[in-house]
């Protein structure tokens, strides 16, 4: 994990966070120069770091540009979720920002 990860995830709370399967999304607001505000994610894998990822740019869904690359990059993602939308479907809400997708209900990423 790269410094800056690591303290944007000791100094902030991830606003959205999003359990599936064996895997632990964190999705945290960051600023990145010119373009403002980005997405930063960051994912574990049975509770150890596997990978990061961050937008870039304007005039578009961050948000959802962040959810869709992470589940392109695992290639999972829940059912009843459409790449590009909004984020996840509210039926995996917990509470707060906090997000559990079953087991039963992950399926393979396509585009």
């Amino acid at each position: 994990m790269k410094n800056s990860t690591h303290t944007l995830r000791e100094q902030t709370t991830a606003f959205q966070v999003i359990e599936m399967g064996d895997y632990l999304i964190e999705l945290y607001w960051t600023r990145a120069g010119t373009y403002g505000q980005q997405v930063a994610s960051i994912v574990f894998k049975h509770h150890g770091f596997h990978g990061e990822h961050r937008t870039s740019g304007c005039g578009f869904d961050k948000i959802a540009d962040a959810t869709e690359s992470v589940f392109a990059t695992l290639g999972v993602m829940p059912a009843n979720y459409n790449p590009g939308s909004e984020p996840l479907p509210w039926e995996y809400h917990v509470g707060g920002n906090y997000y559990r997708v079953p087991k039963k209900s992950i399926r393979f990423f396509r585009r």
